[in-house]
């Protein structure tokens, strides 16, 4: 085959409109002849797609193996569905189990701490909330007592306040020692 019928076969090639029989044309002519220097690139790329074509195993069987494939997915899919849904009602049948649990304990208790009216006068129940309420203000009191001495802490902060005028003449000092730091020739 000629020179140029080949770089035609090639440039369809590359376009991808070349025909089987034509590729395989080219490939012959790859294969079998001495090329020229200008397509010794072209010739390196059909030799490497030859090479590569008796790497790739045949796909015998190859639908069969997908079909297996797919349908062990689909199994395995509905295997993690019932799995979960096991987990669901098993997390629900403990929550319920924990709920009853509690009413029965709760209800178990509840019937044993009963609060009993202990005085069958109001006013005796009333002095003794009264004396109850006492202590305990009594016992808090005590307790603050120590903090008195932290309203002193103040009454001397009250004191150093009068300091504070001081920050005030610092200021009017800072403007006229603006006006003497100047050059004598901007002053007039």
């Amino acid at each position: 085959m000629e020179l140029n019928e080949i770089k035609i076969l090639l440039e369809k090639f590359y376009e991808g409109l070349t025909s089987l029989e034509e590729e395989r044309i080219l490939r012959d002519y790859f294969r079998n002849q001495s090329v020229p220097e200008e397509l010794i690139s072209d010739k390196d790329l059909f030799l490497f797609t030859d090479s590569e074509k008796e790497i790739v195993p045949s796909s015998q069987n190859l639908e069969r193996k997908l079909e297996n494939w797919i349908d062990h997915q689909g199994r395995s899919i509905k295997r993690n569905k019932y799995v979960q849904l096991g987990y669901t009602v098993a997390s629900i049948a403990a929550g319920l189990a924990i709920l009853v649990v509690c009413y029965l304990f709760i209800s178990k208790e509840g019937n044993k701490n009963k609060i009993k009216d202990t005085y069958s006068d109001p006013q005796l129940a009333y002095a003794e909330v009264q004396r109850t309420l006492l202590y305990i203000s009594e016992k808090l009191n005590k307790g603050t007592k120590p903090l008195t001495n932290v309203g002193k802490l103040n009454q001397g902060m009250k004191e150093f306040s009068s300091f504070s005028s001081f920050g005030s003449g610092l200021k009017q000092l800072e403007l006229v020692s603006k006006y003497y730091d100047q050059p004598n020739n901007e002053k007039q």
